[in-house]
């Protein structure tokens, strides 16, 4: 029975990414990873493996929210130890929503969809395409000595790991890795029923962030206010209205595809509608068969069974109604952005500087989105709940880092789990037995 259960997939792949954050957050914490002075490293007591532990976590769920600086603290070798326990989670995320499919569908018919050695074959080795088509453009990067960036970013954006280093020139590159992997036709194959009924998705993607970089130039204007600055600066605001628009459309993409930040999101100046329409993209992301998370993943497959099979997936109430599947991940996926947005805000509220301006409904909707959607976007509220100054000594007799960081850290392994177990209760077979057996009605 025991092992009946721990071969289904939402009991590994929550304990799979527990597991996964140990072992990263044990090696993270090591000098050869983690550059902190001894100081830093004995004067916060329990921080520096808070700080791995959520970094590690972060990784593993696919999100880009780090509670310690990737150039600054982290060496050559701790990043790339990020890197591969980000891939290491994306890969497990990847076959645990095979399985989740196979349940939908009642049995998996031949040909349909590949295996999860398919899948692994397909996400290695689009990812090594990828890396050397970005190296052979890149070529005079790597006679700079910049390849292993170049790769690095490169596996990122198609992971949707939400990490980007380098200068903000090549982010349009990393973007359309990053889209071309929320795409989700290289894990598929291509397979022609699935390819034909993405095309409308497809373009709505495409309108949507055509859309969403029009409002973006509309809210970055620049104020009065600040006119007594340069006219023409790093912010959106400073720029022309076309490098607007076209700065605007590279953050849209790489908000919907890889969950990077191209911009600086920290800055006040932002406007409150940038990070409102960044979060949306963010939850809403590309297509099926990304290892991104949010609603895209289970979503499309639920509608994609009920397109393909002719049949349509619902699941049972409390009082014995039917909600349509679709339905239930967007409200389970919604509320669980709202609720961890309005948790952070009470958790800063009670923790945060009397000296610092508190963060806004904006700012805890994108850093929430971040977290359940799995992205790298921040508007600097986990750097805010993280930071040193509320260690136990200095202004305050106990410890209030971790309220922060725990309450994310939940969100993160929520957002990660929680859609595809609404799939799984909506499944035939195996997968819809042993759910109803562990879960209450919703």
């Amino acid at each position: 029975m025991i092992r009946r259960l721990l071969c289904q997939p939402m009991a590994w792949l929550p304990l799979g990414l527990l597991l996964l954050s140990a072992g990263g957050a044990a090696v993270l914490l090591s000098p050869r990873c983690l550059a902190l002075s001894e100081r830093d490293r004995h004067s916060y007591g329990w921080r520096p493996l808070w700080q791995t532990s959520f970094d590690a976590l972060s990784a593993a769920c696919g999100v880009g929210l780090l509670t310690c600086d990737l150039e600054q603290d982290y060496t050559e070798l701790g990043r790339w130890t990020l890197l591969t326990v980000g891939l290491v989670g994306a890969w497990m995320y990847l076959a645990a929503a095979r399985q989740v499919w196979s349940g939908l569908v009642g049995k998996q018919p031949p040909g349909v969809l590949p295996g999860i050695g398919e899948v692994t074959a397909a996400f290695i080795g689009w990812q090594a395409v990828l890396v050397g088509l970005v190296l052979l453009l890149g070529a005079g990067q790597i006679v700079a000595g910049e390849g292993r960036h170049l790769a690095w970013n490169t596996v990122s954006a198609f992971a949707s790991l939400g990490w980007l280093r380098g200068e903000r020139g090549a982010h349009w590159v990393f973007a359309a890795v990053g889209l071309l992997g929320a795409l989700g036709w290289p894990v598929w194959l291509l397979r022609r029923h699935v390819l034909g009924w993405c095309i409308r998705p497809v373009l709505a993607l495409a309108m949507a962030l055509l859309v969403a970089a029009g409002l973006i130039t509309a809210f970055e204007v620049q104020r009065k206010a600040l006119r007594a600055q340069p006219m023409r600066d790093e912010r959106l605001a400073g720029c022309t209205p076309a490098e607007r628009f076209h700065r605007a459309l590279v953050q849209a993409a790489a908000a919907a595809g890889g969950g990077l930040q191209t911009e600086n999101l920290e800055d006040r100046a932002v406007g409150e509608g940038t990070k409102f329409v960044l979060a949306g993209l963010v939850l809403a992301g590309g297509l099926g068969g990304a290892s991104g998370g949010g609603i895209k993943w289970p979503l499309i497959l639920c509608v994609i069974a009920g397109s393909v099979y002719g049949h349509r997936r619902s699941v049972e109430t409390r009082d014995g109604g039917q909600l349509p599947t679709a339905l239930a991940v967007v409200l389970a996926t919604g509320g669980l952005w709202l609720v961890t947005a309005l948790g952070l805000l009470l958790i800063e509220n009670w923790t945060g500087s009397a000296y610092r301006l508190p963060p806004t409904l904006a700012d805890a909707l994108l850093e929430s989105a971040s977290a359940v959607g799995g992205a790298g976007l921040t508007s600097g509220l986990t750097s805010s709940l993280s930071a040193a100054s509320l260690s136990s000594g200095i202004r305050q007799p106990v410890d209030l880092y971790q309220y922060g960081m725990g309450w994310l850290m939940l969100a993160m392994l929520a957002g990660r789990v929680v859609p595809l177990l609404v799939l799984a209760r909506a499944a035939d077979g195996r997968s819809a037995d042993w759910s109803h057996r562990l879960l209450p009605p919703l």
